[in-house]
């Protein structure tokens, strides 16, 4: 069987930022990526490079950014005022640190993620750019297995079965903690 639309994909990968870079993700056998070909979950990029494979290839291929995280946006990296970090009145920076996750609500109570970039005397700089964009993303790997998706998972629209999962971090089989399986 190989992969193509509605069918769930289990694979073994590593993904790097260069060939030869440090892992910045991967799974093994023994905890592999299960996924839902086609159902917009991954990078359609990534997806699109496995079309056609069956159990046992292996791949290896890399995207380029517009194919993955995109391009980093300048106009995603914005200086906030030191006022809206104030607290009873007084701005207080001094707990921040560059390089520090920050989330963010606007007033219509949306929430973004970013990284402080650098810390000024009346602002703070965060690029709410994704931390992939304008990486070139290396990956490798084996086709584990390539199941039908059934009839159950096409009604609840989704590979996790009903209940709570995982007592210690409520997945269903994809969790991280071999202690707790």
């Amino acid at each position: 069987m190989t992969i193509e639309y509605n069918k769930v994909v289990t694979i073994a990968y590593e993904m790097k930022t260069s060939e030869d870079g440090q892992i910045m993700d991967c799974r093994d056998a023994e905890m592999p990526l299960v996924f839902w070909f086609g159902n917009g979950d991954l990078l359609k990029g990534f997806e699109d490079k496995l079309q056609g494979l069956g159990v046992g290839d292996k791949f290896k291929f890399q995207l380029q950014p517009q194919e993955a995280y995109g391009e980093i946006k300048d106009n995603f990296i914005i200086d906030i005022p030191d006022s809206s970090f104030e607290k009873d009145g007084v701005a207080d920076l001094s707990k921040l640190v560059i390089g520090q996750d920050l989330q963010i609500e606007d007033a219509h109570g949306a929430r973004y993620r970013g990284v402080i970039v650098k810390i000024e005397e009346k602002s703070v700089k965060v690029d709410f750019n994704h931390p992939m964009a304008g990486k070139t993303l290396f990956f490798s790997g084996e086709i584990m297995d390539v199941r039908h998706v059934t009839d159950e998972e096409i009604l609840r629209g989704s590979l996790e079965p009903e209940g709570d999962g995982c007592q210690c971090c409520g997945s269903h089989g994809d969790c991280h903690d071999k202690s707790c399986k």
